[in-house]
């Protein structure tokens, strides 16, 4: 897992144009070396896709912390094919995007969705249009009660990457996890937000 604190060195030690070809090569200290070099315009990028609400729920360091396991992963599993300072900073944002809820793509797949999971989409649709989230700050309101009910980080996570309309294989891809254990910790996660839903029904 990259340490980003622990590549500052690494940072100045080499100048920032040679680390997209590290980072191709599968040095994972060159990614943390990025981070560190750019976490300021990061975290702001990041928390200004959020609610006020959401802010709340998540803090910068939490959100860093998603990217920084996430950008480990892609380069410890070769994936991470960058030419140049522009192209690392792609591949950088594009896995922060999709450490945020978008509510376009989530609002999509709620309409979506079949299966074990449609009763849960169809509780978290009622809601929304019932009155709760007709707008943009109330549907952050709702998430962050949902959030706030789920205090491990990994769930948070995984309800996330779910919410963006990733399959539960993906996010076991995604964590580098099994596919077992997301689907097991996907089904606390799920029935832990439907009581949380039915309690705010009945309040």
């Amino acid at each position: 897992m990259i340490n980003v604190s622990h590549a500052a060195a690494s940072t100045h030690s080499s100048r920032l144009s040679d680390l997209p070809s590290r980072v191709t090569a599968g040095d994972r200290n060159a990614a943390a070396a990025f981070l560190h070099a750019n976490s300021d315009l990061i975290r702001r990028r990041m928390r200004h896709k959020l609610g006020r609400a959401m802010r709340r729920v998540f803090d910068s360091q939490d959100l860093m912390s998603t990217l920084a396991r996430r950008l480990d992963h892609y380069v410890d599993a070769g994936r991470a094919d960058v030419a140049n300072e522009a192209q690392l900073w792609g591949l950088v944002l594009k896995i922060a995007e999709h450490a945020i809820i978008d509510k376009a793509r989530m609002l999509d797949r709620m309409h979506r969705i079949e299966g074990p999971d449609s009763e849960f989409a169809n509780r978290l649709r009622h809601t929304i249009h019932s009155g709760e989230g007709t707008n943009d700050d109330a549907l952050d309101l709702l998430f962050a009660r949902i959030f706030e009910n789920l205090p491990d980080p990994i769930d948070r996570e995984i309800l996330t990457l779910w919410c963006n309309g990733r399959s539960l294989a993906e996010i076991a891809d995604v964590l580098a996890a099994t596919p077992e254990l997301v689907r097991k910790r996907w089904q606390r996660i799920r029935e832990k937000s439907m009581r949380l839903l039915d309690e705010g029904t009945q309040t």
